[in-house]
């Protein structure tokens, strides 16, 4: 019983003021450990306030051991009967140590299982947590790694970045450079610009004035001629109402000759009546004469036809003696034919 006791203090650790590292970094553990441990200190003091502490338990033992030497002294001087009384009530003392001692035992045994096993739940948990614990860190240092890769690439990409910044700040600034310069010379040229303008502007100023002047002039230029227009206008138009008399006159006279006109036109288409219908019977008698003429030529080749063939038979009878007088006989007949053709 005393080595159950002294197990049991031992298993049983003293309650921390703090919870440990692994209790206060999850605090749902800490809460699922401090339950259970607070119910075994619980057990074990209502044990201890049942059955006595530990120094009371070891305060008997030790009294019992020493017990043997005193109780020869007292056995020695005590009768027999107070000898039974006294070793019976001993033995009764001792059945109910016993007997405390033995309920003792099985409550320090059945705390001892229970602590055995919610420490072997605890390293089952802790052994899991601390797997979880090695996943999530090979996790978070693969992807530490990656985001390490990641970061690398940006940085290079913002580096060649970078780079074709300032190569376009570079170009950008030969630019502005240029452009700078140009602005300069556009300035010089504006300067140059306006100080032609002023002088234009002096020029335009004098040829005003000059204009000025000259309209001047001109108007009173106009004013002489104005009077001499007016004077020239009540001329003309003394002149035109002699126009306009004179015109009625004409007027009268072109009637007159417009009615002449009309006679001679008239006349006109008579005469070429007349000379349209003569055109038509010079056609006619052209057509005639061509048709005429058409027909002498075809009686001139027949008859020259007929007067060669009769001269080739002449010759063929009798000689060329005949050839004349035939030829002469036969041109009268000839002349009579082609008289009663055009006829």
């Amino acid at each position: 019983m005393e080595t159950s006791v002294e197990a049991a203090e031992l298993v049983v650790p003293p309650r921390p003021d703090a919870p440990s590292s692994l209790e206060a970094g999850s605090p749902e553990g800490a809460a699922a450990t401090s339950d259970p441990m607070e119910e075994f200190s619980r057990r074990l003091q209502d044990i201890l306030r049942t059955h006595g502490s530990a120094d009371g338990l070891l305060d008997r033992a030790v009294g019992r051991r020493t017990l043997p030497h005193s109780g020869q002294l007292l056995l020695s001087t005590m009768t027999s009967s107070q000898r039974v009384t006294c070793l019976q009530q001993k033995l009764c003392v001792l059945q109910a140590e016993r007997r405390c001692g033995a309920a003792a035992r099985s409550q320090l045994e059945d705390l001892c299982r229970d602590l055995q096993a919610h420490y072997s739940t605890l390293r089952e948990e802790t052994l899991r947590r601390c797997r979880e614990d090695e996943e999530k860190r090979s996790d978070i240092t693969s992807h530490f790694q990656e985001m390490l890769t990641e970061i690398q690439a940006q940085i290079e990409q913002h580096s060649a970045r970078n780079d074709k910044l300032c190569h376009e700040n570079a170009n950008l600034t030969d630019k502005l450079e240029s452009l700078m310069n140009q602005y300069e010379r556009r300035e010089e040229s504006l300067d140059k610009i306006n100080k032609h303008r002023d002088l234009q502007h002096k020029l335009t100023e004098a040829k005003l004035q000059q204009a000025n002047a000259l309209l001047a002039e001109a108007e009173e230029k106009h004013k002489r001629e104005k009077e001499y227009l007016l004077v020239q206008a009540a001329e003309w138009k003394l002149q035109a109402k002699t126009l306009r008399e004179q015109a009625t006159v004409m007027q009268a006279q072109l009637t007159l000759y417009a009615q002449k006109f009309d006679e001679f036109q008239a006349t006109l288409a008579k005469s070429n009546e007349i000379y349209v219908r003569f055109r038509k019977e010079m056609d006619n008698m052209t057509e005639k004469m061509k048709k005429v003429e058409k027909e002498a030529n075809l009686w001139k080749t027949r008859f020259e036809n007929c007067n060669k063939t009769l001269i080739d038979m002449i010759e063929e009878v009798g000689g060329g003696n005949w050839t004349e007088p035939v030829s002469s006989c036969l041109k009268p007949a000839e002349d009579q034919n082609l008289n009663s053709g055009s006829q």
